[in-house]
């Protein structure tokens, strides 16, 4: 048997037991107040037709009654039943730059750790989609081919880093094709790539990627991550310095991520730590036309709490309706 609601179940059981606990109070306090009126052989001569035991058989029905309520409110599942559901979404690649620029620390522990637990959120929002992730730097590379497991995807995150990265620079041109390449031949729905970078120093012609992803239907959001004031960059612990010894700043370079979204059809947002720009960026893609992904069949527990339900409904009625009295012989 399976609860669809198994984390209720702990304050359902105390609250049957505090019910019970009530209820025997409740009678103890009534039997309490009738032996201060009179004994037992005189109350049977004073109310003649109470009768006790059908007093606690009502008790009892009430507490089945409630037990069985609380058990419904857990939502019982027994059985299982084979269900089809067609599939639809949208295909979405997601490229991290992990250029060293990205350990800047004007986002804190830095910008590259801000963009992954960005890209968690992202993965969480997109649920019931197809993801994949793209890293890159001088190279791109395929992280996660795309997937509708969001587990799966999440893991693979944490490789992505500027030290598995055996070409430094900041090649977009090569993440755009990569991700135009590996999307699926399906014609039926959008194709996305959401790209977080701080645009700086971009080699390649990555307009004229935006370009040609553009001409087949593909969809380019960028999110900006860094601050355009900068701040200095620390690798292993130590400030980069130029080759005059002056110290690098690292600054956000907006236009650029801009424009290549402009020329895609899509949008760019300034990353910072409120989520409301990220959940507009999501909503404008979850917009988008979505494509089939096939049929899945599925083996669903049946919910059964409707049967449980009307047996406490009855057990509850049958204690309200029965009388006390007791049957007296002519």
């Amino acid at each position: 048997m399976h609860f669809v609601h198994p984390g209720y179940i702990p304050i359902l059981i105390i609250l049957v037991i505090a019910f019970i606990f009530l209820c025997v109070i409740g009678y103890n306090l009534k039997k309490q107040k009738r032996d201060l009126i009179a004994s037992n052989k005189m109350f049977k001569i004073i109310a003649p037709t109470f009768s006790p035991k059908k007093h606690i058989i009502k008790i009892i029905y009430l507490i089945i009654g409630f037990t069985l309520l609380a058990f419904s409110i857990a939502g019982p599942q027994w059985g299982k039943q084979t269900v089809e559901e067609n599939l639809k979404g949208i295909e979405i690649f997601i490229a991290l730059d992990c250029s060293q620029s990205m350990q800047a620390q004007d986002y804190k522990p830095s910008r590259i750790s801000f963009a992954k637990a960005l890209i968690v959120k992202l993965i969480e929002l997109f649920q019931g989609n197809k993801i994949g992730i793209i890293a890159f730097a001088g190279e791109a590379f395929m992280e996660c081919p795309l997937t509708s497991d969001m587990e799966a995807a999440k893991l693979f995150i944490d490789y992505a880093d500027y030290t598995a990265m055996p070409v430094q620079g900041s090649d977009l041109e090569k993440a755009i094709k990569l991700a135009s390449e590996s999307f699926s031949s399906s014609k039926t729905g959008s194709k996305v790539i959401i790209i977080l970078s701080d645009g700086e120093h971009f080699s390649g012609d990555a307009i004229k990627a935006a370009e040609e992803a553009q001409t087949q239907g593909i969809a380019i959001y960028t999110i900006g991550i860094g601050s355009p004031e900068g701040a200095k960059l620390i690798i292993n612990g130590r400030e980069k310095t130029d080759k005059y010894g002056n110290t690098v700043i690292s600054k956000l370079d907006e236009e650029g991520m801009k424009e290549i979204a402009a020329t895609a059809h899509g949008t760019y947002i300034h990353a910072d730590y409120e989520e409301s720009s990220i959940k507009k960026l999501v909503s404008s893609v979850l917009s988008l036309k979505k494509g089939d992904f096939g049929v899945r069949n599925e083996n669903l527990y049946i919910h059964r709490f409707q049967y449980t339900l009307i047996l406490a409904f009855i057990f509850i009625c049958i204690s309200i309706i029965l009388t006390e009295r007791r049957f007296r012989k002519k």
